[in-house]
Parts: C-alpha cells; structure tokens; sequence
C-alpha cells in the first residue's frame, strides 16, 4: 500500500499536467508542466484574479 497508493498518485498527477491528443493519448506540452493547470480550475483565462475572487 506505500508503494502503489504514491505511484498511482504521480500518474494521476502526470496525466493532469499534460494535453489530450488527437487519438485520446496524453501528450506532456511544454507551456503545460507547471501547476498553472491548476491555477485554471479556479481563475479563468479570461478573468483577473478578483474577479474570480467576487
């Protein structure tokens, strides 16, 4: 259990850094491997951060 519960976690955590491709594949890009991925989940591209704030 304390191998495969981190190891299945640094999948999820690849997979959710990088960009579905054409056939459904996961493609890692290089503008995508940083947590600013995550930083979409709560301020959208289009939006300042007070106004995802408000």
């Amino acid at each position: 259990m304390t191998v495969l519960f981190p190891i299945s976690l640094g999948v999820m955590f690849y997979y959710s850094l990088g960009e579905r491709g054409a056939f459904g594949e996961v493609l890692p890009v290089a503008e995508n491997l940083g947590l600013q991925q995550y930083a979409l989940l709560f301020v959208p591209r289009e939006a300042s951060v007070p106004e995802a704030i408000w």
